[in-house]
């Protein structure tokens, strides 16, 4: 209640909607940092369950479940969702065709830059992938952490982000969010049933996604330029005056 005795307009699920981001984002970060010390610290597997849960996932393999996780790993690494980040950005972007394709551009930073980021803490930890008598894909470079499971988190959210700002309909954006999840959460566990990624490769692939789209989530990057969804991805000023109730 207002001190007029008037209804102060309801706030509390659009607080919840601006900070739920970077509170995930805080809690993937510290994740992924404790990740990267038991990893650092042990020789692969993780002590107490990167080989209890890799066991389980590849003792429960079928013709059928590999021909899926083939395929679905295929969708994973990095240019492939470039390409979807960019190509959705360019067709949803407004005016000329220089300005779209800047527009475009900057979608794809947001997937190339942690790439990078990827590759130096992987150089870095220089983790072992598991032994490739489990393989049933090929792979290489080092394997903490999973650059699929990254790179398909990245372009999921990313995708959901921008599927917030161009469709009109709540259902619409809540199916195509459901559905970037679901994509992701495949790509992960596609690399474990291939065997070419221990399961805490995956986790810190995903942690690693999370706090990247959180940053982004604060800094207000790559700026969208869609008309409908929920304005819930802006600047750190708007965000804390959002918080603050203003």
């Amino acid at each position: 209640m207002r001190r007029d005795g008037g209804q102060r307009p309801a706030r509390l699920p659009a607080k919840r909607r601006v900070v739920t981001l970077p509170v995930a984002g805080v809690g993937a970060a510290a994740m992924f940092v404790g990740l990267l010390t038991v990893v650092s610290l042990h020789d692969a597997p993780a002590p107490g369950w990167d080989s209890v849960v890799r066991g389980w996932v590849l003792a429960h393999r079928s013709r059928g479940l590999t021909g899926v996780a083939a395929w679905i790993s295929r969708t994973g690494p990095t240019v492939v969702g470039t390409l979807l980040v960019s190509g959705a950005s360019l067709l949803l972007a407004r005016g000329d065709l220089v300005r779209r394709a800047g527009v475009a551009a900057r979608w794809a930073a947001a997937m190339a830059i942690p790439s990078i980021v990827r590759w130096a803490i992987c150089t870095l930890v220089a983790r072992e992938r598991p032994a490739r008598t489990g393989w049933l894909a090929n792979a290489h470079g080092y394997a903490f952490p999973s650059g699929h499971a990254m790179a398909s988190a990245i372009a999921a959210g990313l995708l959901t982000w921008l599927a917030a700002n161009h469709l009109a309909r709540p259902e619409a954006r809540g199916v195509a969010g459901l559905v970037a999840l679901l994509w992701a959460a495949a790509v992960g566990w596609s690399r474990v049933y291939l065997g070419v990624h221990w399961p805490s490769d995956v986790l810190g692939g995903w942690c690693l996604a999370i706090t990247w789209l959180a940053l982004l989530h604060v800094l207000d990057l790559p700026r969208d330029h869609g008309s409908h969804g929920v304005d819930s991805f802006g600047s750190f000023r708007r965000w804390r005056e959002r918080w603050q109730g203003r």
